[in-house]
């Protein structure tokens, strides 16, 4: 079975920078809702993952990720898989919520948890005026928030 951050870790590393859109759930997929609460901690966890990644600490990005993430792909390919995939778009600014974030529990396809799913529109210097990054987290068993899947692709 696939988790979501295998998902985006495969498409990190599969799929060139184009206008491509990461495959993500559905509303359909969606068995229960998360509570609102839950939405600030996971995006606490996302934003602070992205810092380390806009400072190209990769390695660190890489440790402070959820169990499924590191699974997904080894520590080495995902520090070559991160600098390929953002470097054609230069400097990162900053970050703005593109779409409403989606929280999903239990869903299908997926192993049993929450999930809450962020989309950014960030500006960059280079190859375009923006991304579109995806960033979806999970509550692991310990309670903390950690990033299990990353994308970016051109944006708008």
């Amino acid at each position: 079975m696939r988790t979501l951050g295998s998902t985006f870790a495969a498409l990190v590393l599969a799929i060139p920078l184009t206008a491509q859109q990461p495959v993500s759930p559905t509303p359909a997929d969606t068995t229960a809702i998360v509570p609102a609460v839950a939405i600030p901690a996971a995006e606490r966890a996302a934003r602070d993952w992205l810092v380390l990644v806009d400072r190209a600490q990769y390695r660190a990005s890489y440790d402070s990720a959820a169990k499924s993430f590191q699974q997904a792909i080894s520590a080495d390919a995902w520090e070559d898989a991160v600098a390929r995939g953002r470097g054609p778009f230069g400097t990162f600014g900053r970050r703005a919520t593109y779409q409403t974030p989606r929280l999903l529990h239990d869903p299908k396809g997926l192993p049993p948890g929450d999930y809450v799913v962020f989309l950014y529109l960030t500006p960059v210097t280079t190859g375009g005026t923006a991304v579109i990054e995806t960033v979806s987290t999970e509550r692991e068993a310990d309670g903390a928030w950690r990033v299990d899947g990353y994308f970016v692709a051109p944006g708008a």
